[in-house]
Formats: C-alpha cells, sequence, structure tokens
C-alpha cells in the first residue's frame, strides 16, 4: 500500500455523507438522552428523589427502582457506544475501502453489534471506554461520558503519598 491509498483525501468525496451522519445520529442521540434522562427522573420521582449521588448505592442495590436506573444508565451507554464509536468505525472503513457510504447500512451494522455486548469482554469494552479511558485523560471514548474525571480533592491525595501515586499511575499505565 502506498502513501497514496491511505491518504485522508478519500474522506474529502464523503464531507456531505459524513457531516449528514453526524447530524442525524447526534440527534437521534440526544433525543434518546432526554428521553432515558425523563425515564431516569420518573422512576426517581416515584421514590421522592430527584438525583442519585454516591451515597445512594444502597438505594441502587437493593429497591426495583435502583436496578431500573442502573439498566437505562447501561442502555443509553450501550447506544452512545454502538452510535458514537462503532457507527464511526464502520463509516471510516467503509471510505477508506471506497465503498458506498450510506447511514442506514452503517446504522444496521452498528447495531447488529449489539450482540458484542453479552459476553464479558463487552461488558469490559462497555467500562473501559465509558469511565477507564475518561479517568486516564486520554481523551478517547463516548461524548456521554467525557466530562468524567476524578476530582481534585481525590487526585491531590493520591499524588500526596507515593504508594497511590505509583499505583494510580501504573493503573493509568495499564490503560
Amino acid at each position: 500500500m502506498d502513501k497514496k491509498d491511505i491518504s485522508l483525501f478519500r474522506y474529502r468525496g464523503c464531507i456531505p455523507e459524513i457531516l449528514r451522519y453526524q447530524i442525524i445520529t447526534k440527534s437521534c442521540l440526544a433525543v434518546m438522552a432526554f428521553l432515558l434522562r425523563y425515564a431516569r427522573g420518573a422512576v426517581l420521582w416515584t421514590t421522592s428523589r430527584s438525583a442519585v449521588t454516591s451515597g445512594d448505592l444502597p438505594f441502587l442495590m437493593t429497591t426495583i427502582q435502583g436496578w431500573i436506573v442502573i439498566a437505562l444508565a447501561i442502555l443509553m451507554l450501550i447506544l452512545y457506544m454502538v452510535i458514537d464509536i462503532n457507527a464511526m468505525i464502520i463509516l471510516s472503513s467503509r471510505v477508506l475501502h471506497q465503498k458506498p457510504v450510506k447511514i442506514r447500512p452503517i446504522l444496521t451494522e452498528a447495531v447488529q453489534s449489539l450482540k458484542l455486548f453479552r459476553d464479558g469482554t463487552g461488558v469490559f469494552l462497555l467500562l473501559f471506554v465509558s469511565f477507564l479511558i475518561p479517568l486516564a485523560g486520554i481523551g478517547l471514548g463516548i461524548s456521554l461520558t467525557e466530562k468524567f474525571y476524578i476530582p481534585d480533592f481525590i487526585t491531590s491525595v493520591i499524588n500526596s503519598n507515593v504508594i497511590y501515586s505509583v499505583l494510580y499511575h501504573a493503573g493509568l499505565l495499564l490503560v
């Protein structure tokens, strides 16, 4: 393969289709996020809660409403991964291999990848992309968790202790 074969100039002709893809999928994701957020709010309303905090772990693990909230969150993460990452990889592959770039077949293929989330590898990938990568600050991940980070008061404790710092940085290196 020469340099011309992997050139980014192949994308130039597909820019309108890529932009259309981005507009359609981001609009769909926004609607789905709104609906799932509304559903989560409705479930929390039945328990007289307006939000879930870190102190609500017993509520999440011991009530049916808590499990519904967890299921809605997992569903949103999976939808974001399928549309934000998988479909974009498929789109890029089609451009690079000079195949037709059509939104519906790309989304269909991306949705078919949902079956990959049934096993342990899929669950690990979901956790890795949704939480571990944003915590590592690498910048690759899904837009839903892009502002997910370790608070400064925790990182200051980690960095003030040599053992914690070594373990933390070894973990980041592993990620």
